[in-house]
């Protein structure tokens, strides 16, 4: 078990910028191939994404052998979602749509051991299929990391309560989302959905939270983000990369036959 959420949670702390990825697609390979790379994190994006128990499993099993720290955001805020993620494998639990103070508490209590919360005393892969198990009990609430998605303008209202809450290390904002909530689908450059952007910056550095955002990958993009305070970026997708990649690599072909042909 390479991979630890200790030492990412200890960066936050300190300031430094940890940069990661989603993962959509559902073949171990990819997130093999993409865990050596350097990335800080990987997230399985198990919201939008067809991945069951088993892939999922697999996937984070890949991932833990590196130094790469595997996440999952689960479909909802619901308890067997997160324990599913978390006893496969998951460092840590990016929670979607919370928007009140009693929401993250909720998400905190799924995602700790007693006293802190209520997960069960269980944890398949984590625990070398159970031949380790108290000892990743007796360290899992300080290794496993709390990720709560701030993309709803309910949640910008209630950030001062839900900051507060004890045993959250990030706030993820969503601005897709965000601005959706606020009548501004798309609208990410708004005015007033950058204002809603900035408050949970504000407040998160106030309580010593980190701060994650989904941004293009560019280091433009990522410096003017760690400029106003955010330190976790997910730097896109696994298959936009690849895309992208692509795109680059065939247009520039076609561009040199293109020029051969007509000198």
């Amino acid at each position: 078990m390479a991979a630890n959420g200790i030492l990412l949670k200890k960066r936050w702390r300190a300031g430094e910028v940890s940069l990661g990825l989603f993962v959509h697609c559902t073949d171990p390979a990819f997130a093999n191939i993409l865990s050596y790379l350097g990335f800080d994190f990987l997230i399985l994006d198990n919201e939008h994404q067809p991945f069951n128990q088993e892939s999922m499993q697999n996937i984070l099993l890949n991932i833990r052998a590196s130094d790469t720290v595997p996440m999952v955001r689960v479909a909802e805020n619901s308890v067997p979602l997160i324990k599913h993620a978390l006893d496969f494998g998951a460092e840590g639990i990016l929670v979607p749509m919370v928007r009140t103070a009693d929401e993250a508490c909720r998400a905190v209590a799924a995602i700790k051991y007693p006293p802190m919360g209520e997960r069960g005393m269980g944890g398949r892969a984590v625990t070398d299929f159970y031949r380790k198990n108290k000892e990743y009990v007796e360290t899992a609430n300080d290794r496993t990391i709390v990720m709560l998605q701030m993309e709803h303008i309910d949640a910008v209202n209630h950030i001062e309560e839900i900051a507060q809450v004890p045993g959250v290390d990030c706030l993820f904002v969503g601005q897709v989302d965000l601005s959706a909530s606020m009548g501004l689908a798309w609208q990410i450059e708004h005015h007033d959905v950058q204002a809603a952007t900035q408050r949970v910056l504000d407040v998160a550095k106030t309580h010593h939270i980190a701060v994650g955002v989904g941004l293009d990958a560019s280091p433009e993009v990522v410096l003017a983000w760690a400029e106003r305070g955010a330190r976790v970026m997910a730097l896109g997708m696994d298959w936009s990369l690849m895309r992208r990649q692509a795109e680059d690599m065939l247009s520039a072909i076609r561009g040199a036959l293109a020029a051969r042909e007509a000198s």
